[in-house]
């Protein structure tokens, strides 16, 4: 039977697989433990889509199910398009002459909307619905974060690890001197820099 794994789980395997570097000064990581480490990244990688995938579904049933969030992504739209425009003329007006960018050139004036753009812009601000829309777009944002917090914690089949040969094949690409920068934080200290031979023991843990 297999061993299962939380979606919590998954997400944090996935990065974690993803700062394996495949060459470390001079040292290239060999071709069979590269191809291993790419193809249980794939599988991790598939459990987070299909995590994403799940609460894509339960967000669109809620919305689908809740009166006032009737026609939303239809207003959603509508109403990024009038804060694109505003933020248009916002940073026409606050440009002022002589203004230089890092390597002294001059920064041109950006360009103010059309008066039918400013003019949609407005009416949009002023729209009944304007309120009630952003008051159901925080509403949905939480439904969102609570739905993930109640699903990190389903199970799922946990893909086959590494071997030591394949984790002896990092240890001589990245060796144990040293730190390393990761794209995942470390789950007591919450940093993302760590020594390089915590690194290994941690794909020890997680993976063999």
């Amino acid at each position: 039977m297999a061993k299962k794994i939380t979606y919590d789980k998954a997400f944090y395997r996935s990065l974690l697989l993803k700062s394996v570097p495949f060459k470390q000064g001079d040292r290239t990581l060999d071709d069979a433990t590269a191809t291993a480490v790419l193809l249980l990244s794939a599988k991790y990688t598939k459990q987070t889509e299909s995590f994403n995938a799940l609460i894509a579904d339960a967000v669109k049933a809620l919305k689908e199910k809740d009166e006032k969030y009737k026609d939303f992504d239809k207003k959603a739209q509508e109403f990024a398009d009038m804060e694109r425009i505003e933020a248009q003329i916002a940073e026409h007006d606050k440009w002022t002459e002589g203004q230089k960018d890092a390597d002294g050139n001059d920064i041109p004036r950006p360009a103010m909307p059309s008066d039918e753009q400013v003019k949609r812009a407005k009416e949009l601000r002023e729209r009944a619905d304007r309120e009630a829309f952003y008051v159901a777009y925080a509403d949905l944002k939480q439904a969102e974060i609570d739905l993930r917090m109640k699903h990190a914690a389903d199970e799922v089949d946990e893909p086959t690890g590494l071997t030591s040969a394949e984790l002896q094949g990092i240890l001589r690409c990245i060796g144990t001197d040293g730190t390393i920068t990761l794209a995942v934080a470390h789950p007591m200290t919450g940093k993302y820099e760590w020594s390089k031979r915590g690194f290994l023991e941690l794909l020890a843990e997680c993976f063999c």
